[in-house]
């Protein structure tokens, strides 16, 4: 799970403009073979939508999130769809079984899944829906195409099995990392005296609360949160200056620094907790693995492609967000199969995009 803050702005400003032209209530943005894409679960997602920075607005017709959006959910319906005609839908048992593998890998990161989704605003009865159409595309090749346990097995063996030195460059390293208390100030000797109180029993985070100008650290008592060491792979993040990294791992857990000065800044460090550097648990990875033995091995299948050509040529779909229509049209004409033509396997999005 990827956790750059969400960009609202853009899609707030979509959201209005097609509010207006709509109406509101409970009607549809488009329907994928008689299914409907409801206003309320669009506008949900399009809120969810990051928007890039760098993107001049109004972008162009083909770059604006609700477009995007739009596309994705007819993307994932289609997959659904074709799950369905299969008889391989998704179950819950199979749904909770991902959950637990992304909770398990989250945990290898020093994060949760709940604290996360709390965080986005996001249900487990909403990332369900999101799962589904991944775990649907993963089951109608698994369908055609057979991944035994032993080359799943063998695939994080090489993908972890590298030199020490090497390490880093595995998808499925995670860095050694501290969990970090901080107290901020400009004023040397308000630092001085923060760190006196600690040398008295005075707990961090109440000092924090007193001597730290910082607002995050400030409000939360000091807090900062696991900080991951950079490597080569990994690098450092941007905004945090390198005396701290080297300050952080320089420390045990339990230590607290003394005074030093950052970017203009004096301040304390104190590490909770260190995490050495290892790699994430095979339980917690396999299904990932497997997801991309079998995209692997279906860009060669020719069956495999003609069943998702197929289906996606008889496709129904029908936009009724009239900025959007034309767009939709010339989408579905690039995508429509040629005869003796065969196509990449579509790819479902990927829950948080």
């Amino acid at each position: 799970m990827r956790t750059s803050p969400w960009r609202y702005a853009a899609g707030l400003i979509l959201i209005a403009a097609l509010a207006a032209s709509l109406g509101c209530g409970r009607r549809s943005v488009g329907t994928v073979n008689g299914n409907k894409i409801s206003q309320d679960s669009f506008y949900k997602r399009l809120q969810r939508f990051p928007i890039a920075p760098q993107v001049s607005f109004p972008p162009p017709i083909q770059q604006q999130a609700a477009a995007t959006v739009l596309q994705q959910m007819i993307s994932e319906q289609l997959m659904l769809d074709l799950a369905k005609k299969e008889g391989v839908l998704p179950k819950q048992e199979q749904l909770d079984q991902r959950k637990r593998e992304l909770n398990g890998s989250l945990t290898d990161d020093g994060r949760d899944l709940t604290a996360l989704l709390n965080q986005s605003g996001m249900s487990h009865q909403e990332l369900d829906e999101r799962l589904k159409p991944d775990l649907a595309q993963m089951n109608v090749l698994a369908k055609y195409i057979k991944v035994t346990d032993d080359e799943v097995k063998k695939a994080y063996q090489q993908a972890t099995s590298l030199a020490s030195d090497q390490k880093f460059k595995s998808i499925f390293f995670v860095p050694e990392s501290v969990h970090l208390l901080g107290i901020l100030n400009k004023d040397k000797d308000k630092i001085v005296k923060a760190q006196k109180q600690l040398a008295n029993g005075i707990s961090f985070g109440v000092v924090a609360e007193q001597f730290s100008e910082d607002p995050k650290t400030k409000s939360k008592r000091g807090e900062i949160g696991w900080i991951p060491k950079p490597d080569p792979a990994r690098p450092a993040i941007p905004n945090v200056p390198a005396e701290i990294y080297e300050k952080a791992f320089s420390l045990k857990a339990g230590q607290t620094s003394e005074p030093f000065k950052a970017q203009g800044q004096w301040m304390l460090l104190r590490v909770e907790d260190k995490r050495a550097a290892k790699m994430k648990s095979y339980d917690h990875v396999k299904g990932v693995i497997r997801d991309r033995i079998l995209q692997s091995k279906a860009a060669s299948n020719e069956k495999v492609q003609k069943v998702f050509n197929d289906f996606q040529k008889d496709a129904k779909i029908n936009v009724t967000i009239p900025a959007y229509k034309e767009l939709f049209k010339q989408i579905a004409a690039q995508l429509a199969p040629q005869a003796g033509a065969t196509t990449t396997t579509p790819s479902a999005p990927k829950p948080g995009n």
